[in-house]
């Protein structure tokens, strides 16, 4: 039986499914499974290995045995070593063991079948058997026990522990398909982070080419146009129109100039180069700046140095954090707070705004949450989001300190 292949979370409600049907499976495997005593029976074949050194008991055995609905085929030992050499020769379906042997007991017997590793099914057959030692086998793995002098109870017997040990079979099928699929879910979970890693690697690794390009190129293009403007101006004499028409240009190459450099410092801020603890501080004066919220920035390691990874990481899930805070929070104030130590940086991002409730985190929509845990999760950290409506909402990750 081949367990099932799974290829992303959101199989996970197949699972319930799956183990029904490897029960079905397993328990139809265990009854129909072995061949026919004869080509035109219709009962199937059962194997039994019985421990029991008299012979006359081992008739009566298969006297009652000659009455069920299934074909018995069965070998008779009387001690370990035949017990043992059975086990290596044959392949069997059930042990019956006599409880009080001269050489052997059915608790030994019980004991070498599960150092095996062996999982068959076991019951005791006993003229006398204490409640006891039958309380002990039962809970060393023996199926059932069955008195000798009420042997009617055999087949009702075999029949309970082969269901029963179908059912186990069932368990530990469903068990290791379980665990295969949620291997799988794992295995897929990591390389769906790792490409999300690479891809917001390439993305920063763009978006710092373009901010270049358009600082260096633009900016001196730019600045060309700007010395032509003053070159005309002092061409065109004292002519108003050219001069005022040459002042509109001037002026909208200084808004060109404006908006590049925006552009530039959105793509990438040149500024974290200077370390984060100087981009968290930009960014949340930006903040302040456009929004008009109070932001308050304090951290108790100014020298903080992380490695551009992570500093960028952090920043990002800052810039994410104080849009969500500009665009529904309605907040007062906003207070950030980075603490590092020699392992650790946390930064706590906290307002005073309107909430969140934690169903609104788990909408599947919530993709800018979910895009700062993939963040964190890929920087070995983690990140929190909570809140309740009417007091604010407190964001907070730690990550592994990283020194550069």
């Amino acid at each position: 039986m081949h367990a099932p292949r799974f290829h992303g979370a959101q199989e996970y409600d197949a699972i319930p499914r799956v183990l029904e049907s490897i029960e079905r499976e397993v328990a139809v495997e265990w009854r129909f499974r072995l061949p026919l005593n004869n080509p035109g029976s219709s009962k199937p074949t059962v194997r039994i290995l019985v421990v029991e050194d008299s012979p006359e008991d081992y008739e009566l055995l298969r006297a009652r045995l000659d009455t069920a609905p299934f074909d018995a085929i069965s070998t008779r030992v009387e001690d370990e070593p035949g017990m043992s050499a059975a086990l290596d020769e044959g392949s069997w379906d059930l042990v019956i063991s006599d409880h009080n042997l001269p050489r052997f007991s059915s608790i030994a017997a019980l004991a070498l079948l599960r150092q095996r590793g062996s999982n068959l099914p076991f019951i005791i057959a006993s003229g006398m058997i204490g409640e006891d030692v039958a309380v002990e086998a039962m809970q060393s793995g023996a199926d059932d026990y069955v008195m000798k002098s009420n042997m009617k109870r055999l087949v009702p017997a075999i029949q309970r522990s082969l269901r029963m040990a179908a059912e186990r079979r069932a368990k530990l099928a469903a068990e290791e398909a379980v665990r295969e699929a949620l291997q799988e879910l794992k295995i897929s979970r990591e390389s769906l982070s790792d490409l999300t890693a690479h891809l917001e690697s390439s993305k920063e690794a763009e978006r710092a080419s373009i901010a270049r390009e358009i600082h260096d190129e633009m900016g001196g293009l730019l600045t060309g146009l700007k010395a032509d403007v003053s070159w005309l101006k002092k061409q065109v004499g004292a002519e108003p129109r050219a001069r005022d028409k040459l002042r509109d240009i001037e002026g909208l190459l200084d808004d060109v100039v404006q908006v590049s450099h925006r552009i530039a410092k959105s793509l990438r801020p040149a500024i974290l180069d200077q370390g984060l603890n100087a981009a968290l501080e930009w960014q949340a004066q930006e903040f302040e700046k456009h929004s008009g919220i109070p932001c308050h920035f304090r951290t108790n390691d100014e020298d903080l140095s992380l490695d551009s990874g992570q500093a960028t990481g952090v920043f990002r899930v800052f810039q994410e954090a104080l849009t969500n805070i500009a665009k529904h929070a309605q907040a007062g104030h906003v207070d950030v707070q980075m603490f590092a130590t020699d392992k650790l940086v946390t930064l706590e991002v906290r307002d005073d705004g309107v909430g969140v409730r934690k169903q609104d985190l788990a909408k599947s929509e919530s993709f800018g949450v979910r895009g700062m845990q993939e963040r964190m999760h890929h920087l070995g950290g983690w990140i929190e989001v909570s809140g309740a409506p009417g007091k604010g909402t407190t964001l907070m990750l730690s990550i592994p300190r990283s020194r550069t």
